[in-house]
């Protein structure tokens, strides 16, 4: 049966289509991490989803945000009890030579590895989007001993976690935490600028102001 009878209905069709918006998607079996040098901070993002219908039952685990690049260890948490399915990583290998270093701060959905497990949100629904990212400040690559060389850790289930490469579409993640941070450390230095301008030691407010200088642009590179 011929559904659309007039040359009208198809231009109406085509329009609709070329008018609706196109959602990214990612795989519903592939994480993606990367990491930007940022206004002197090290900026680790990660976005993508799981599917954890082959994975066995999960546990918890309290995930800290923090790299551990020669264990080799990744996670973005929030300090707090989250799922945590074990045994999962076929292959991980080193991303730097350094030993853990805990992230300044952190926003977002949570996720990482570390050992052979697998950390996600609490009641993740398999092949859900989920982002985040966390900031080292200050920090650059060199200071803390990672290589950005691109690789793929293989999962179980047919997930694949891929390092230092962006995914195909970024969609924005949310910094409101990093930024808050940031803020805060902003004015409890100008506040101690200002204190020690009072008593007279202009060369330790001077240092303050430039510290405040540099938290701002970081500031202004989260948007």
């Amino acid at each position: 049966m011929n559904l659309i009878k007039s040359p009208f209905r198809w231009l109406c069709l085509a329009a609709v289509a070329l008018c609706s918006p196109v959602i990214p998607q990612v795989s519903a079996d592939t994480m993606y991490v990367w990491a930007e040098e940022i206004a002197g901070s090290v900026v680790f993002y990660h976005q993508g989803s799981i599917d954890v219908t082959a994975l066995s039952p999960p546990g918890t685990i309290s995930a800290d945000a923090f790299i551990e690049p020669m264990n080799p260890s990744f996670v973005n948490g929030e300090g707090v009890e989250t799922t945590y399915y074990t045994g999962l990583i076929i292959m991980s290998p080193l991303f730097g030579t350094s030993g853990r270093t805990d992230a300044t701060s952190e926003a977002g959905d949570t996720f990482g590895f570390a050992g052979s497990g697998i950390v996600l949100p609490n009641g993740y629904m398999s092949g859900t989007a989920i982002s985040g990212s966390m900031t080292f400040s200050p920090a650059t690559f060199l200071s803390l001993e990672v290589d950005t060389t691109p690789y793929s850790i293989e999962v179980a289930g047919s997930n694949t976690i891929r390092m230092f490469t962006r995914p195909p579409v970024s969609v924005p993640v949310d910094n409101s935490a990093a930024k808050a941070d940031l803020l805060k450390q902003i004015k409890k230095l100008q506040k101690k600028s200002k204190k020690l301008k009072k008593k007279g030691k202009k060369a330790k407010a001077k240092k303050l102001g430039k510290k405040v200088k540099k938290l701002k642009q970081q500031l202004l590179s989260l948007g």
